[in-house]
């Protein structure tokens, strides 16, 4: 969800039809639960309580594999969604 919502801000910021791009990726390769979730809501902070349970997740996440480098990317990016979607600092 948090490539989802990094993807949308990127095609905003090029002044893409939301609609449009949505409808773009669900039809490539990009297609995913997560991104298809993400895109039908109307605001990041909607995806609260879902957050908090992938906040619990990431957690759980790093007390299993410790600093194994190659968890680092997928924790930095949900750290940096859960920040938008909690209203928390990363």
């Amino acid at each position: 969800m948090g490539l989802a919502h990094h993807a949308l801000q990127a095609g905003a910021k090029l002044d893409l039809d939301r609609n449009a791009l949505v409808e773009l990726i669900k039809a490539s390769s990009g297609r995913s639960f997560g991104f298809e979730t993400y895109a039908r809501l109307p605001t990041p902070q909607a995806f609260a309580h879902g957050g908090a349970l992938l906040a619990k997740d990431v957690r759980l996440l790093g007390e299993l594999c410790g600093a194994d480098p190659s968890v680092a990317p997928i924790r930095e990016l949900a750290i940096s969604f859960l920040s938008i979607v909690l209203n928390k600092p990363a």
